[in-house]
């Protein structure tokens, strides 16, 4: 049996493009996931904050969509886990 795990997700607007969450940046709220069929009604909470469960042992594959703001680049993403 392969085992799952739970991605605890925070979805922000880097205003200083430096990966790191700070006080200058914006939480998404309503922030929406695709890659798992028991992720199409999870959606970031006013904190910009969900839980995922069902992430794969390995390599998950995600894609993350913010309908009530701009648009990215990349909405595509590779989660590396490891037992």
């Amino acid at each position: 049996m392969r085992s799952t795990g739970t991605l605890d997700v925070h979805t922000y607007l880097d205003r200083q493009l430096n990966g790191i969450p700070d006080e200058l940046d914006y939480d998404l709220p309503d922030v929406t996931f695709s890659g798992r069929k028991q992720w199409d009604n999870v959606q970031t909470n006013s904190d910009g904050r969900a839980r995922l469960f069902g992430a794969n042992s390995g390599i998950t594959a995600l894609r993350a969509e913010w309908k009530t703001g701009g648009t990215s680049l990349n909405n595509d993403y590779l989660i590396y886990s490891h037992p």
